[in-house]
């Protein structure tokens, strides 16, 4: 590894030497950790290490050729970033090389966080690293410019410090496709920084988005007299439920499976979308029974078409 292209020894682009060719990194997922695995290889104090990039980026030197590492996830253990997680296919250009500072920047504004983010069913968990993070406190973290109904869930753990934000209260339902439904929130962050006379707080805000396939598989055995029982196929990101039920009612579900019916009796069936969000609209458009296991396999008997 080395440091070139920067004011001093301890700041500037990072780069890799793999099979005798010198190479870039781009920049995604070069966090604090991948900062100390570089500072700490290169025998600077970690103390200080950290992503850094300027304002004025332009180069004074010309980068290494080839970009040869990209998709970054160091553990900061690591004697170098080639240890790291990483893909070496990228679609980086030089512009998001990425760069290191080793030593104490006084006056440098602090990194945008970058948190890790879980989409849940009901809600969003936007977590904080600790070891990125170490000042960090539950009451930083709201929703920014949050609306009055929202609650989120606040916690903390020797690793993470999380904020988990309810769909239906928190989060704007932008479906902005045909294949998926997209929830947005925006995060506040406040970072207190001390200095020598000033305190300064910087507010972040971060965007979390959370994608929803539209078309999701749900189905429940039931078995025809002469026909073997299919078990339990499903499957996806909503929490989708099929019942049968005993009569056209829809009052009974039938209590255990698979349930056997007599060949040409009605089917009494219901889909239904576990959800908070009212807004939400389910349509089955097609539905269709097998004589196994396998949804593609042949024959097929279509209960519901192209609806």
């Amino acid at each position: 590894m080395r440091i070139v292209d920067g004011s001093n020894a301890a700041t500037g682009r990072v780069e890799v030497q793999r099979n005798g060719v010198w190479g870039t990194v781009c920049n995604n997922g070069f966090d604090y950790l991948a900062a100390r695995v570089v500072c700490a290889g290169l025998c600077f104090d970690t103390s200080f290490a950290k992503p850094y990039y300027p304002r004025a980026q332009a180069p004074t030197t010309t980068p290494a050729s080839s970009i040869l590492m990209d998709n970054l996830r160091c553990d900061g253990t690591e004697y170098n970033l080639l240890n790291c997680s990483h893909t070496q296919s990228n679609l980086c250009q030089h512009s998001d090389d990425a760069r290191v500072s080793c030593v104490d920047l006084p006056d440098s504004p602090p990194q945008p966080p970058a948190p890790d983010l879980v989409c849940r069913e009901k809600d969003m968990e936007v977590a904080f690293n600790k070891t990125i993070h170490p000042s960090l406190q539950i009451d930083d973290l709201s929703q920014f410019e949050g609306d009055p109904g929202c609650t989120p869930a606040r916690g903390s753990n020797s690793t993470f410090v999380t904020i988990s934000l309810p769909y239906s209260t928190c989060a704007s339902l932008n479906s902005s496709n045909d294949s998926h439904i997209i929830y947005s929130v925006n995060i506040k962050y406040d970072l207190l920084v001390p200095g020598n006379l000033l305190t300064r707080l910087h507010i972040f805000k971060i965007p979390a988005y959370c994608l929803f396939p539209r078309l999701l598989d749900a189905s429940v055995p039931f078995r025809p007299v002469t026909q073997t029982a299919p078990p339990v196929i499903g499957g996806a990101n909503f929490d989708v439920d099929m019942f049968i039920y005993q009569d056209d009612s829809f009052q009974t579900p039938v209590a255990s499976y698979p349930h056997n019916i007599t060949l040409g009796q009605y089917l009494n069936t219901a889909v239904v979308l576990n959800s908070d969000d009212t807004s939400l609209k389910q349509v089955v458009s097609d539905c269709w029974a097998t004589t196994d296991d396998n949804s593609s396999s042949a024959p097929t008997y279509e209960l519901i078409k192209d609806k």
